[in-house]
């Protein structure tokens, strides 16, 4: 049984809560590429709006992730307040040349999600509201000292001998275009 799939005939204005636990393989979509979320709670209510319907609530869950500075596993909860109206019928399948696709009542297309037939489901909402609370950077704190290049050790846990190399760095602007033209007088210039 699907929690996530609500029969448009059972939705009222006072509307259905939804309270569930799903595992994300269950929603994510086929041929796509995995997350690295095993569980997501949805929680809000679904309610009838006149023609369309409306979902109000929260996507929750925890990223689990090697962290990209040492290796070890850290953790990025997200919370996402979600709003989601849904209309009965196709979606439109391409915007005007150079517009946007807009609703009979002036709302962004965009805006909206679309379904067909005798019940909502909310799984591809809940998907691609987890994909987007994925975060760019995974770090088990923000403090990570992460591994030394040169040996390999957790700075987290230990210090290491090696020798740290000083960089050093000089800003030569554009003085490296003039090896590429040696013919040129470089004191003289002409106009």
């Amino acid at each position: 049984m699907n929690t996530l799939r609500f029969l448009v005939s059972e939705i009222t204005e006072q509307g259905i809560p939804c309270n569930t636990d799903v595992a994300v393989n269950t929603i994510q979509p086929p041929g796509v590429e995995g997350i690295p979320l095993e569980r997501v709670s949805v929680s809000g209510t679904i309610m009838r709006v006149g023609e369309d319907f409306l979902f109000q609530g929260h996507v929750r869950g925890v990223f689990v992730h090697a962290c990209d500075r040492c290796l070890e596993l850290a953790e990025a909860p997200f919370d996402a307040v979600v709003l989601w109206t849904f209309k009965e019928g196709l979606a439109p399948t391409a915007a005007g040349q150079w517009g946007d696709i807009e609703s009979a009542d002036g709302a962004d297309a965009g805006d909206l999600c679309y379904f067909q037939g005798p019940d909502i489901d909310l799984g591809p909402q809940v998907w691609e509201e987890a994909v987007l609370s994925a975060p760019v950077k995974y770090l088990c704190r923000n403090a990570c000292r992460g591994l030394c290049p040169h040996c390999g050790a957790n700075l987290n846990e230990q210090t290491c001998d090696c020798v740290k190399e000083e960089a050093v760095l000089s800003n030569t602007g554009l003085a490296g275009l003039a090896d590429l033209f040696p013919d040129l007088d470089r004191k003289k210039s002409k106009e």
